[in-house]
């Protein structure tokens, strides 16, 4: 039996290093033809990542929240949700301000109003404080996010710079197509990393939520953090802002919504008080540094990394 157990565990490590080389390949073709599809929609990288990338990446944490609220397992969701968004506001930005060359810029005004993203993280902590997400708090949460992505759409239309596509229809059509490819490739393997992790986790015998917080969270933050570093790279930083902030909005309004609109369920309001203001903590904290002169750097990242081995470490001593 124990070795049976090893076998599993290590077919379950090779899926998901095989999950990991294709969504890093579908990452490189989304950063290479986004500025196109950029130029092509009149938007500005920041809006364009946000809609575009931002919100296609939440694929693989949308299944597995909807997938585990109607099996009857919601906090790993739940989990899921809240540990996704915590890494993605503190090690995924933290570490692409390491990747990049003088840190990250950004020169979007869309981080005047701060208020614009810390709002929609309030609304599920206060909606949850009775350990419960009905299908009426689903409903709100849905609703939210949608005008939330509304408003900041026909804000950009009217603030933003008229982009202009100069390109000829030939290399638009192939922009779109390989944009669609690296997608397809990046939304696929983010789901087969998820699906070894959730397996891995199993064989080890790991809580429900914590499973979601750490194995699962790594797997579905693969498509941001592959894209982060290669935008890092390329100096395109409101690209990683706005890839970051779209996903974070994103879970928490409409896949969270999602998940209770469809199956309402009842959890420990620790996990709540844990995750819920830990995430708050870490969008306030990210969205301060990128407010300091327009830069993330290198040692804030290194900062952002540390907040988040602190809430995983804090997290399994809770035994939330």
């Amino acid at each position: 039996m124990g070795y049976l157990l090893i076998m599993q565990t290590i077919l379950s490590f090779l899926l998901l290093g095989l999950s990991l080389f294709l969504v890093a390949r579908g990452a490189r073709l989304i950063v290479k033809y986004t500025p196109p599809l950029a130029l092509f929609l009149g938007m500005s990288g920041f809006l364009t990542s946000f809609f575009i990338i931002g919100i296609v990446s939440v694929f693989p944490e949308f299944l597995i929240s909807i997938i585990s609220g109607l099996e009857g397992v919601p906090t790993l969701g739940l989990g899921t949700l809240f540990g996704s968004n915590i890494a993605d506001l503190t090690l995924v930005l933290g570490i692409a301000a390491l990747f990049a060359q003088k840190g990250l810029a950004v020169r979007s005004d869309f981080l005047k109003d701060d208020l614009t993203f810390i709002a929609p993280l309030l609304l599920p902590v206060f909606l949850g404080l009775d350990g419960r997400f009905s299908q009426l708090d689903g409903a709100i949460l849905i609703t939210a996010g949608l005008l939330l992505f509304l408003f900041l759409y026909r804000r950009n239309k009217k603030r933003g710079p008229r982009r202009h596509n100069h390109g000829t229809n030939g290399e638009l059509s192939r922009a779109v197509f390989l944009f669609a490819v690296g997608l397809a490739t990046l939304v696929g393997g983010a789901y087969a990393a998820v699906v070894s992790a959730e397996r891995i986790s199993a064989l080890l015998s790991l809580p429900e939520v914590l499973i979601g917080i750490s194995f699962l969270t790594l797997g579905t933050l693969i498509p941001e953090l592959s894209f982060s570093i290669r935008a890092a790279k390329a100096e395109e930083g409101e690209l990683v802002f706005g890839d970051i902030l779209g996903i974070v909005i994103t879970d928490i309004t409409l896949v969270l919504g999602a998940m209770a609109l469809l199956s309402p369920f009842s959890f420990d309001p620790r996990i709540l008080s844990v995750t819920g203001f830990s995430m708050i903590f870490a969008a306030m904290i990210s969205l301060s540094f990128m407010k300091s002169g327009r830069l993330l750097s290198k040692n804030e990242g290194v900062i952002l990394i540390l907040l988040y081995i602190i809430f995983l470490s804090a997290a399994f001593s809770l035994q939330i």
